[in-house]
């Protein structure tokens, strides 16, 4: 793995391979973006071992629900931009990210609290669907109406060129330089 290139919305997806591997990450482990303009991007690793680059970090939940500190990490992903260093290339340190404070409630309430953002997350992700839904079908009625209104007048009115209708103050041309 490279980067957030090759992240999913929540795995990554493999799409590149190496025979002289360095650095890699295990099953359960959160990827980090450390460099580049994905810096503080996250994923789970969901494969058994996989070789990550030196734009990835991968960190090892012990101690701490694993689903929680994804989200804590997830929820931080602003500062992580925040504190990127680099012109050409943004990166974070070492440092940034595991100098973060986390407050951290007992594993079941870490838990619980888990359970009810992914509550929300399901909630959030139906209204969104139902919105997007509503948003398509009112396009479908506004323009099945303004065919309507067209097709009505069409035996009551007049054709005319838009020229006679109009006054022309600047010449749109596209990519056209005229003499």
């Amino acid at each position: 793995l490279t980067g957030p290139s090759d992240f999913g919305d929540i795995y990554p997806i493999v799409t590149k391979w190496t025979e002289f591997p360095k650095r890699s990450a295990r099953r359960g482990d959160i990827l980090i973006t450390v460099k580049g303009s994905g810096v503080g991007k996250i994923n789970v690793m969901d494969a058994d071992e996989l070789v990550i680059s030196r734009q990835l970090m991968a960190i090892r939940p012990s101690g701490i629900d694993a689903r929680f500190l994804y989200l804590f990490l997830d929820h931080r992903y602003q500062y992580f931009q925040s504190v990127a260093t680099g012109a050409a290339i943004p990166g974070i340190s070492r440092e940034n990210v595991l100098d973060l404070s986390i407050l951290l409630p007992p594993l079941p309430e870490q838990q619980r609290i888990v359970a009810i953002l992914d509550e929300a997350f399901e909630g959030l992700a139906l209204a969104t669907a139902n919105a997007e839904k509503n948003l398509k079908n009112a396009q479908d009625l506004f323009a099945s109406y303004l065919n309507s209104v067209f097709l009505r007048t069409l035996g009551t009115s007049s054709e005319l060129p838009l020229e006679e209708l109009t006054e022309v103050r600047s010449p749109i041309t596209y990519g056209v330089v005229k003499p």
